[in-house]
């Protein structure tokens, strides 16, 4: 069975770093916009891998067709697009039933999610929200991915804003997941184990914090690109059998001679044997690039009142320049009360 949902393509490269003094000394660290520019064109060219690979995967199908197929399952990561662009290239009978299944799940959930605060905003909440002689900062709004206080998660793609008293962090996102997982195989026999999963909540979330209360801000950014390569090695079955076949003569032709062409059939068997005991390099399979990033901020805020310390752990989003995110993290400095 042909497990499309595996990782094994994408594993970490558990190579440890150079060393330090093997590489070259006093290396000055690249700024930030460009650091920020070379990621934007990984970013392009693994886009570019993946778009490649799909359409390898679907070179029987029109693109346009696959992806109006595609389009109404709403699936939330590249695993799911794969398995189910795996699933229409190869029976497209099993795609529909897969698709409305989806589809269905969908359409229950928002039905029953309640509409009436869907259209708030993040400013609009906290416009509402400011006490007397607050008002907004300059800066930019900090794109949040994920974050957590005291490694208790808090919620997802929020918003970090900061005005000149508070820092308010408020989530007024739709938590739609909707993805494929499990194995198919779509040769004969045919056999499949899929998982559907659909999520769909509404999070409305503000929490503040004052600003005097920041003591401590810690930045951790990394940047980088991994590039793998699959070897794969052995003899096909058709060579097998063609070297078989080919043993099979010569050996009987050469034990004729001595009226033993039994024992020439039986030295043949010995051929492929050999064959799966000496596998020659048959072919390279290149595996896309892709980012392996972490942009994390920690904060650390203490009530000045009950001197409780509370840990924020935030990871900005991919989405976000990394000028802006530093003019964000610049202006907070400057208001809290770090010296």
């Amino acid at each position: 069975m042909e497990d499309v949902d595996s990782d094994s393509d994408f594993k970490k490269n558990k190579k440890k770093p150079p060393n330090r003094e093997e590489s070259s000394v006093n290396t000055p660290m690249p700024p930030p916009h460009v650091m920020d520019e070379a990621n934007k064109g990984l970013k392009k060219k693994l886009d570019k891998q993946i778009q490649q690979q799909d359409s390898r995967a679907s070179r029987i199908i029109p693109k346009s067709d696959m992806e109006s197929a595609l389009e109404n399952m709403n699936l939330s990561d590249e695993k799911s697009k794969r398995i189910a662009t795996t699933i229409f290239s190869r029976d497209q009978e099993y795609f529909r039933y897969v698709k409305q299944e989806l589809v269905e799940s969908i359409g229950w959930l928002k039905s029953s999610r309640t509409q009436s605060i869907s259209s708030l905003d993040s400013e609009g909440i906290v416009s509402r929200l400011l006490t007397k002689g607050e008002k907004f900062s300059n800066s930019s709004i900090l794109e949040v991915k994920s974050c957590s206080r005291n490694d208790l998660e808090l919620g997802y793609n929020m918003d970090f804003m900061l005005t000149n008293k508070r820092l308010i962090l408020v989530d007024t996102d739709d938590d739609v997941v909707n993805s494929i997982s499990g194995d198919y195989n779509g040769n004969f026999p045919k056999s499949s184990n899929l998982r559907l999963f659909s999520r769909n909540y509404f999070s409305l979330l503000f929490r503040p914090f004052r600003i005097s209360d920041v003591t401590d801000i810690n930045i951790n950014f990394r940047y980088g690109s991994e590039n793998q390569k699959k070897l794969e090695s052995g003899w096909g079955v058709t060579l097998l059998l063609c070297g078989w076949i080919l043993g099979a003569i010569s050996f009987t032709s050469i034990f004729s001679f001595i009226d033993v062409p039994v024992l020439g059939l039986f030295l043949s068997c010995l051929v492929p044997v050999l064959m799966l005991f000496f596998p020659i390099k048959w072919k390279i399979k290149g595996s896309p690039i892709y980012l392996t990033q972490m942009r994390e901020i920690n904060i650390t805020i203490v009530n000045s009142h009950t001197k409780i310390i509370e840990i924020l752990k935030i990871e900005v989003s991919d989405d976000q320049p990394i000028e802006s995110v530093l003019e964000w993290i610049e202006n907070l400095q400057s208001l809290s009360s770090m010296t």
